[in-house]
């Protein structure tokens, strides 16, 4: 391997390990801000609870590619928040067999207490980038995601 190509592999790797950084770092900030305000909620399903903010229902499997979780995990996740009320599964109109997960009101409700933590955690942490910045991180750290995911074999 060439000097120029070991630096780009370096590089790289530095990249990932930061990537690596930012989530633990995430999860580790926003569990504590959690707990400091006794909210009855992990990350874990809060991340749920974020996803299904975006829209009125979702099938469980669509809701597991999308966190990236398995479906044992997810009907954990999603017990959880039933038994809190915040979420009910529903069949589907068009496949009994699958189900839907939806909010409840009290589920709807939550997310006018949360947002004030994820406003506080955009504001400390992306202050010093502006929308554009912002932009192309999304962008091009998308492109590595889709490359990643576009020679990854599926099982």
């Amino acid at each position: 391997m060439n000097f120029n190509k070991q630096n780009e592999l370096d590089k790289f790797v530095e990249l990932i390990d930061i990537i690596q950084g930012i989530r633990t770092a995430m999860r580790k900030h926003l569990r504590h801000k959690i707990k400091q305000h006794h909210f009855d909620i992990t990350f874990e399903m809060l991340e749920v609870m974020i996803e299904l903010w975006k829209r009125d229902k979702i099938n469980q499997q669509e809701l597991a590619d999308i966190l990236r979780r398995n479906k044992a995990t997810l009907t954990s996740l999603i017990d959880n928040l039933s038994a809190r009320h915040l979420v009910e599964r529903l069949p589907d109109p068009r496949d009994r067999r699958i189900n839907l997960v939806a909010l409840t009101q009290p589920g709807i409700d939550y997310r006018a207490q949360i947002m004030p933590l994820m406003h506080d955690f955009y504001e400390t942490f992306m202050a010093d980038f502006s929308m554009t910045q912002l932009e192309i991180m999304t962008t091009d750290l998308g492109k590595l995601y889709m490359n990643i995911q576009a020679n990854t074999a599926t099982t």
